[in-house]
């Protein structure tokens, strides 16, 4: 070959006999061929018939070009080191397929020899390889959670005037409380969540859901393009495309088209609908930019990373951004300048028909619905603690009357031996019981026990235990109190005269442990015994006894308002308050 510029013909009819046996046996067992389709003369006294060689080249080679290009093509794609004989046969090759190219003005899928012609092939594998490399970009954002979910919430929000995304605009304060509380379960409250912003999602103009909805149409074509099965393409053709490289062998490639062409119809359109939708795309800038912004936002997040500086972080984006923009580009590029309208009408076998526009279903408006109502119930259950501390302090400024006995308590006492020992809860309850059991509770009991119940002595008898068990409970808890409270001065007493060594730290720590499990062991029966009184009282205005109800129904003049009358029913119904109100107290103090 001693110019470019010469015929593969000339170049081959210059070599002997003998290399050009080797050449061919070389090529055919490269490719696959079948060494029937083209047999040399055995006879060395055989004269060599040229015109075979040609005859092979421009027949059976023709219908093999898929492989001769499908070979090239894996070689260059995956970098695959090639030895000098490599380099010859490829040089050889990419030649052969120059004749056929010239002699084929517009390569096609041809259905009637059942072959497939370079042009497509190329094609095919060119959007393959910027595919791929889309696809990189693509699996990142997969792993880093719901970063395109979160674009695409940003601008319909920022679409909508006066956009709602917070809990409190969903949820009125007393609702939440009561979901803090448990009179509401979570089931209850998502519900309200999901009747509350169906009706905000259907206030907003359907027009507003289009236009969010055209601006990342790009982004689902490219997305659709970058996992496009194209693993299937070649399974139609019975080759195994190895996702290792080096474990790539031409030799397995096997020969034929033994797949028939009607079974990858619907592959082949779906194929030609994205690229036919890809040459009139609009790449929106902006939102791929705020997609990577976003990315880097979240996975910074997660993987708890320092703080990336504001400059940092813009550089980062414009980086991806710009290889990303470079990647669609010539994606794009690519489609506007492929034969692929040309192979759609002969594959179809109608001149007429076009292929159809892909637009990737997307229901913003039942996306932006659900995203909403994950967000809003994911801050529900993300404040749930904080909240709650916040509500119990609200219930204690309510109930009692300095809330400062409690909440101004450091939470623990000794706290020079660390022992985190909280007797807030003790503290709370001698409070309760000084000033609202026995002033606000217990004549009301004493009432129910000696007016309303003096004819039934069963319901009688369970109201006087309860009675008797809850103020066997409030000495109890008095003698801790006074205990803790009598231990706490020797404690200060002792530190004053520098009488504190480990001995005594020691028992005072012990003396700490068991009086905070007689603490929770006490707190636990003013639960049960309260629940218990609760669910009395309420069965109690519930009771349709004729001497109970009038009992209950009968008026006096309220202390607190001359003009204002009350029942005993009334003031039941203010104990159960404040039974609800002790009971929340104290499961969350």
């Amino acid at each position: 070959m001693s110019s470019n510029n010469n015929s593969v013909y000339n170049a081959i009819g210059q070599l002997s006999k003998e290399t050009k046996n080797r050449l061919m046996n070389d090529i055919k067992k490269s490719l696959g061929l079948n060494s029937s389709d083209f047999v040399l003369p055995n006879s060395s006294n055989e004269p060599y018939v040229d015109s075979q060689l040609e005859k092979f080249l421009l027949g059976r080679l023709m219908e093999e070009s898929f492989l001769i290009r499908m070979w090239l093509t894996i070689l260059n794609f995956f970098q695959k080191d090639k030895s000098k004989e490599d380099i010859y046969k490829a040089y050889v090759i990419r030649n052969l397929e120059n004749q056929i190219n010239e002699m084929c003005k517009n390569p096609v899928i041809d259905f009637k020899r059942e072959c497939l012609h370079v042009g497509f092939v190329e094609m095919f594998f060119n959007v393959y390889r910027y595919s791929m490399e889309l696809k990189e970009f693509f699996k990142k954002l997969e792993k880093g959670g719901i970063i395109v979910e979160q674009t695409i919430l940003e601008i319909i929000q920022s679409k909508v005037l006066n956009s709602k995304k917070n809990l409190e605009d969903f949820l009125d304060e007393g609702e939440y409380e009561l979901f803090l509380k448990k009179e509401k379960t979570q089931n209850d409250l998502e519900e309200s969540l999901k009747v509350k912003i169906n009706e905000y999602i259907s206030s907003i103009p359907s027009n507003t859901y289009k236009i969010v909805s055209d601006m990342f149409e790009f982004y689902y074509v490219f997305n659709s393009l970058a996992f496009f099965p194209y693993k299937s393409f070649f399974s139609f053709f019975n080759v195994d495309l190895l996702d290792n490289a080096e474990n790539i062998n031409i030799v397995d490639l096997e020969v034929g088209f033994g797949t028939s062409f009607s079974s990858v119809s619907k592959y082949l359109n779906s194929f030609f609908d994205i690229l036919y939708t890809l040459k009139d795309i609009e790449i929106n800038e902006d939102i791929v930019k705020t997609i990577i912004s976003n990315y880097f936002s979240i996975s910074d997040d997660i993987s708890n990373s320092e703080i990336i500086s504001r400059e940092d972080h813009i550089s980062r984006v414009e980086y991806v951004l710009k290889n990303v923009l470079s990647i669609v580009s010539k994606i794009v590029g690519l489609s506007r300048t492929l034969p692929y309208l040309n192979i759609f009408k002969v594959y179809c076998k109608n001149p007429v028909v076009s292929p159809k526009k892909y637009v990737p279903f997307f229901d913003v408006k039942n996306f932006y619905e659900n995203i909403l109502f994950l967000n809003v119930m994911g801050q529900a259950i993300k404040k749930h603690d904080s909240a709650l501390k916040v509500l119990v302090i609200k219930e204690i400024k309510s109930l009692v009357r300095d809330p400062g006995i409690v909440l101004n308590l450091k939470g623990e006492i000794f706290n020079e031996l660390n022992g985190q020992y909280s007797f807030k809860k003790l503290y709370f309850l001698n409070d309760f019981f000084k000033n609202i059991y026995d002033v606000r509770m217990m004549e009301v009991l004493r009432t129910i026990n000696n007016v309303v119940l003096i004819n039934n002595h069963d319901l009688r008898n369970i109201y006087v235990d309860i009675e008797n068990n809850i103020t066997a409970l409030k000495k109890e808890i008095y003698n801790i109190y006074f205990e803790i409270d009598y231990k706490n001065e020797e404690f200060e007493r002792y530190k004053r005269e520098s009488k504190i060594d480990d001995t005594y730290k020691e028992r005072v720590l012990k003396w700490c442990l068991n009086e905070s499990a007689s603490i929770n062991k006490v707190s636990n029966r003013f639960v049960d015994y309260f629940i218990e009184l609760k669910k009395r009282c309420l069965a109690l205005l519930e009771n349709h006894n004729v001497f109970i109800r009038k009992s209950l129904t009968v008026s006096y003049k309220s202390m607190v308002n001359e003009n204002k009358t009350i029942t005993l029913a009334d003031v039941i119904g203010n104990l159960l308050e404040i039974i609800n109100q002790a009971l929340f107290i104290i499961k969350n103090l």
